[in-house]
């Protein structure tokens, strides 16, 4: 089967197209076939219908027209019947050729006066023998006119082979699809490649990094099952056989994306929202995240694809509960503060558990709304790491109603208690908020099953849900499925391998730490998206080797990298694309005041909770945790050995134990993988710098035994 961009149609096209699409469908596997999905939509010159690309190396441009058998038919008798008739052979499909003229000028304006395309008009309603009449009475034999039954299989493939003689080059074929499909080129601007790249090799991927577009499996994903109002439903289910009958209930359910670091997920969303607002502009869509940080880099770089969208709304889940509920009575603390209030309960009845693992367990309470201990006691714990026992849990209750009573009484409330809160309303039809159309969810792997609960809700009938997600991170790193989080997204996954975002310095590094710390957990290793080594080995960009330096404390490490970034700023590094990220918030503060200094201002800095990156803005700041989603070419990366120093506590248990040291991974692994291009590591732990320098200087030959002799701690 042909690869069809998208499989689907959008709304309000004809009949005739809609036909013609599905006949395309059909196509054998060697055909890819582009509609142009906005056509006639606030673009200054009228697109053809499709461009198919037959076997990668020959083009033809496709027009619809609507014209009927009877029309074609008394023209092609008017000599006979009708001598007083106007409508003469040459106005039959005289207004499409015009359209597959005037885009073939356009390429030619800009500098592709010589690209091999050849042009076609479909005639859907009208018979092949009576278009070949028109056509010699015409006299235009450049632009071929075809039947419906033309586009079989057999035939359409026999008669491609026919007429196509100059074949395209790869940059052909790039700017080909850069002008008929502009809404899958990637500005420069949200890509984070620096230019001061050193160009590894004189390859095309380099020649067009200046306008990089989707590849084809990032497109088929932003255009597959785009959101269709009803209108065009009932249109394709008005194309014979009815191939889309029982489509709309599946293509209404939620669809997800995954993959390896810097394959796209979070630009495929970005598409997507951008589409679904084109394309239905009294729709009703919601870009939902889990953290500020990556709100704010979604909205910055969307403004840069298309600012002019007015009917998304760009919402954190704590931002979208706020406006339905309203805001707290009590002051709303954070997980640092909820810890202190666990330590002192852990002290003061001589608890078998740690406050850490009552942070965890009490959040695993709230997100999935249990308001009685019998709840509790039955609710299937499976992938939550440690087991625990009936008497254990009753235990755990016991130090969740003694938790809740502290914050009760300060007149506090932490943030699943929020979420429960919004859950409770939302479940109960207490609550009468807004639906929408489309909702579309970036790193959805951070998202509760209460939270995935009121989102349902919170979708039209008729509605779309897209959900991209990193297995790496969040609830998906115990292995709970997304059915049990009661998103069923089976047979509508799509798996992207290809890394774009990252050097293949950068993400071999990357991929032996990851390694290095999970020797003993080779099932752990399977359920992530690692880039294979041969991946890896096929990134274009080579890039430094990352660079990994020691200082005896942690103020030397502050010093250190601040003098490292102002150097950076006075060498002409760019503005934008230079990210520190800091495992603690307080300590990012103090670096924060250091670096402003030497930068001569504080308004050098961003910190990315705070809003899009401004442009006059030389550095973005941020924790490990609210890191995921941004990017950079250049990322400093420093307290690592606070985090990893936590695995070393004797008050772990072997399952706390395990517990912590994949999260810690996996939060390194995500830190490391924000650079594109440079990365840098500063320790204040000799021996633990030493092992990360050796893995930043593996080679091929020498991976093996690295990862025998060390395993980062």
């Amino acid at each position: 089967m042909a690869r069809v961009f998208p499989e689907k149609i959008p709304a309000g096209v004809s009949l005739e197209i809609a036909r013609t699409h599905r006949s395309f469908k059909k196509l054998p596997d060697d055909f890819c076939v582009w509609f142009s999905v906005l056509a006639d939509r606030d673009l200054a010159h009228k697109q053809p219908h499709f461009l198919i690309v037959y076997q990668q190396k020959f083009a033809f441009l496709v027009q619809v027209a609507a014209t009927s058998q009877e029309l074609a038919e008394s023209v092609t008798q008017s000599e006979l019947f009708q001598p007083e008739q106007t409508i003469e052979a040459k106005h039959i499909g005289e207004n499409e050729v015009q359209i597959l003229h005037e885009f073939s000028s356009q390429l030619a304006q800009s500098g592709n006066t010589n690209m091999p395309l050849h042009r076609m008009v479909v005639f859907p309603n009208v018979k092949q023998n009576t278009l070949d009449t028109l056509a010699v009475e015409r006299g235009d034999m450049e632009v071929k006119f075809l039947c419906l039954k033309s586009l079989n299989k057999k035939s359409f493939s026999q008669h491609l082979s026919k007429i196509a003689h100059a074949q395209l080059d790869r940059n052909d074929l790039h700017q080909l699809r850069q002008h008929f499909a502009p809404e899958s080129v990637i500005p420069e601007s949200v890509v984070a490649r620096s230019p001061l790249a050193p160009k590894q090799k004189n390859t095309q991927v380099d020649r067009d990094l200046n306008c990089t577009m989707l590849d084809l499996d990032q497109e088929w994903c932003v255009k597959n099952n785009l959101y269709l109002p009803d209108p065009a439903e009932k249109i394709a289910q008005q194309i014979p056989e009815g191939d889309t009958a029982g489509q709309s209930d599946k293509n209404r359910q939620g669809q997800l994306v995954t993959g390896v670091a810097g394959c796209g997920k979070s630009l495929i969303l970005l598409y997507r929202a951008m589409l679904n607002a084109k394309l239905n502009p009294s729709a009703r869509v919601l870009v939902l995240t889990h953290n500020r940080p990556i709100n704010n880099e979604l909205r910055r770089k969307f403004t840069q694809l298309d600012g002019h969208a007015k009917n998304i709304q760009w919402l954190t889940f704590f931002q979208w509960a706020s406006r339905c509920i309203g805001r707290q009575e009590e002051s709303v603390i954070g997980p640092h503060r909820c810890e202190q209030l666990l330590a002192e309960i852990c002290e003061k009845s001589d608890s078998n558990f740690t406050s850490s693992f009552l942070l965890d367990e009490i959040g695993f309470i709230k997100d999935h709304s249990l308001r009685h201990e019998n709840d509790y006691l039955e609710i299937s714990r499976a992938g939550r790491g440690t087991s625990l026992q009936a008497s254990q849990r009753k235990q755990v209750w016991q130090h969740f109603r003694e938790y809740q009573h502290k914050l009760n009484d300060r007149k506090l409330i932490d943030w699943h208690g929020v979420a429960m809160r919004f859950h409770i309303a939302a479940t109960t039809g207490k609550l009468d908020f807004p639906k929408y159309d489309c909702i579309l969810i970036d790193e959805a792997q951070f998202f509760a099953k209460s939270w995935l609960d009121i989102v349902r809700l919170a979708i039209k009938p008729h509605g779309q849900l897209f959900i991209s997600a990193d297995p790496t991170q969040g609830f998906l790193k115990r292995r709970q499925s997304w059915l049990s989080s009661g998103i069923d997204i089976r047979g509508r996954t799509t798996r992207l391998r290809q890394a774009y975002r990252n050097s293949q310095s950068v993400l071999k590094f990357a991929r032996l730490f990851l390694l290095s710390r999970n020797q003993q957990d080779a099932d752990d290793i399977e359920d992530l998206n690692i880039p294979s080594q041969e991946q890896i080995d096929g990134i274009e960009l080579v890039g430094r080797e990352p660079s990994v330096i020691y200082c005896p404390t942690l103020q030397d490490c502050h010093l250190r990298a601040a003098k490292e970034i102002a150097q950076l700023r006075q060498n002409g590094h760019p503005y934008g694309q230079l990210l520190v990220l800091h495992t603690k918030k307080y300590e990012l503060d103090q670096f924060a005041n250091l670096l402003g200094k030497l930068l001569d201002g504080a308004h050098h800095l961003h910190f990315a909770e705070r809003g899009p990156q401004p442009a006059n803005a030389f550095c973005q700041l941020s924790t490990i945790n609210a890191a995921t989603g941004l990017e950079a070419s250049t990322v400093f990366i420093l307290g690592i050995d606070a985090l990893l120093d936590l695995e070393s506590s004797p008050l772990l248990d072997n399952d706390e134990l395990h517990d912590l040291h994949q999260k810690h991974t996996r939060q390194i692994y995500m830190a490391i993988t924000r650079a594109s291009q440079n990365l840098v590591i500063i320790s204040n732990d000799y021996k633990r710098s030493k092992s990360l320098e050796k893995l930043a200087k593996a080679t091929d030959q020498s991976i093996q035994s690295h990862l025998d002799q060390s395993l980062i701690k």
